[in-house]
């Protein structure tokens, strides 16, 4: 047997797996540049950080405000659609991006500015 032989088989298992890891790891960074280096150290930042918990969070939040905002948008595009020429014009814009749903822009349309007028009640009013 020879010195480094000796060496290894006094060393535990686990070690020796670690040691090959750790080579394997090494050479793998090396061939891609140290693009692996990078990705590993994003992770365990990412794992640190609890970045999953603030995605979440980010996520849940989203979705209930989602509607708060739909609300909004169909009071503010009822009112600037109460004027026949903002109308035609978006009822001419549509039909030249997408000729066949004129009328269904046109329906979708009618049925916002009707939400709008009822949900302006709950808007202060305009004096």
């Amino acid at each position: 047997m020879t010195e480094k032989e000796l060496k290894n088989g006094n060393r535990p298992l686990k070690e020796r797996f670690k040691e090959v890891e750790r080579r394997l790891y090494e050479g793998a960074d090396q061939l891609s540049g140290g693009t692996l280096g990078l990705l590993v150290a994003t992770f365990k930042s990412m794992l640190e950080a609890n970045a999953q918990d603030a995605a979440a969070a980010i996520a849940f939040y989203a979705l209930f405000s989602i509607f708060p905002l739909l609300i909004l948008l169909v009071i503010l595009g009822s009112s600037f659609l109460e004027t026949e020429e903002n109308y035609e014009r978006l009822i001419n814009f549509i039909s030249d991006i997408l000729p066949p749903a004129k009328e269904l822009a046109e329906e979708n349309i009618q049925r916002v500015q009707e939400i709008g007028t009822e949900l302006e009640v709950l808007l202060p009013s305009k004096t």
